[in-house]
């Protein structure tokens, strides 16, 4: 199953419940069954078919507003989840949107004369057109099972598709674009990593690391012992 499909493009899904173990993805051949879990049975509402027993809860979809006033943007792709505390966690989740799909941004493709938001986010254009792409952070309580507040937490990047966790309990965002400065408008080139506290609350100031340097950046994974950071 393609990730996307996975998320059907405009959802944030989480699949809760008791799970001895990771669910083994159907076989092309057998994707009916799921090893171990017995048979999928059809999702009434057509999202997600899974074995007996099991549930999923969509807990954000595209176009909604946020607590800072934005819409929850479009096109989610690579995101990890933090511990917040003993019953929530941080989810930190990307949003893969190129220049053209600006109208699936958190502002929906309009302008913004926020100082704040133009002072945080990484690249807009002269008439204040924030790069489309970048990082939501989610606070989910498992206990209550609610979504309980959601924000942009990086903006004015492009195609931020996947990224990885640090060992510090921060999220690295990647950029799988190299557009350059002048392209489309754009006041900066890309193709850098971002990173973003997962704990902090609001926006956070879009920095590239560029010692990571300029290219189509997928994922991360950061050695733990050594602090070494593998792209």
């Amino acid at each position: 199953m393609h990730r996307r499909a996975f998320l059907t493009a405009t959802a944030t899904g989480a699949v809760l419940g008791g799970m001895p173990g990771l669910i083994q993805a159907a076989s092309e051949t057998d994707r009916t069954r799921v090893q171990g879990y017995g048979q999928l049975i059809a999702d009434t509402r057509g999202i997600l078919d899974l074995p007996k027993g099991f549930q999923y809860q969509i807990v954000s979809v595209q176009g909604q507003q946020m607590e800072d006033g934005l819409k929850v943007p479009g096109w989610p792709d690579g995101m990890h989840a933090f511990v917040q505390d003993k019953q929530r966690i941080t989810l930190m989740c990307n949003h893969e949107l190129a220049v053209a799909q600006s109208g699936l941004s958190a502002w929906a493709g309009a302008v913004t004369d926020d100082k704040k938001i133009l002072a945080a986010a990484y690249d807009h254009s002269g008439q204040n057109r924030v790069a489309p792409g970048g990082v939501r952070r989610l606070i989910y309580n498992l206990k209550t099972r609610q979504l309980e507040k959601q924000h942009l937490a990086l903006c004015g990047t492009l195609r931020n598709c996947s990224g990885g966790a640090t060992p510090w309990g921060s999220w690295i965002s990647c950029e799988e674009a190299i557009d350059t400065r002048g392209q489309n408008g754009l006041q900066a080139s890309h193709g850098y990593c971002f990173e973003v506290p997962a704990r902090a609350n609001g926006l956070h100031q879009a920095i590239p690391l560029k010692s990571m340097g300029r290219f189509y950046h997928e994922a991360i994974a950061v050695d733990p012992a050594t602090g070494i950071v593998y792209l």
